[in-house]
């Protein structure tokens, strides 16, 4: 009986624990969707085959890079061999032109690392 109450025990602090970091995910995306507007000028996050001046980015996490059909990327990021993932999606928005020298993106990069998870938590939500 006690095995059952301690398994039983341990299952409720998992589930509460997976509740509460699901609540800050949650949090954390919303900041990122606020901050996402000055990167709505460019990019879209509805339809893949929506283009403006970038590319779309809905669905882009697990997306490899340079591989949207809709869209004409520049030379160096056609030619980047990596896909889309948190890892890359963090270097990607605190340097451009760090992660994939040549690219065309006219964007300088952002130093706040809390704002780049919050960006990414967002992305990951398309």
């Amino acid at each position: 009986m006690r095995t059952v109450l301690s398994v039983g025990s341990a299952l409720l602090v998992l589930l509460a624990g997976n509740k509460a970091m699901a609540n800050e995910q949650a949090k954390l995306a919303a900041k990122g969707k606020a901050l996402f507007v000055v990167c709505q000028a460019c990019h879209t996050t509805t339809d893949r085959a929506s283009i403006k001046i970038g590319p779309s980015l809905q669905g882009i996490v697990g997306r490899d890079a340079g591989s949207l059909t809709t869209f004409s990327y520049s030379t160096a990021l056609s030619e980047a061999a990596f896909s889309w993932d948190e890892a890359s999606l963090d270097k990607w928005l605190q340097s451009p032109a760090t992660l994939v020298p040549g690219n065309i993106m006219s964007f300088a990069g952002l130093s706040d690392e809390g704002q780049r998870k919050a960006i990414i938590a967002y992305l990951k939500t398309l």
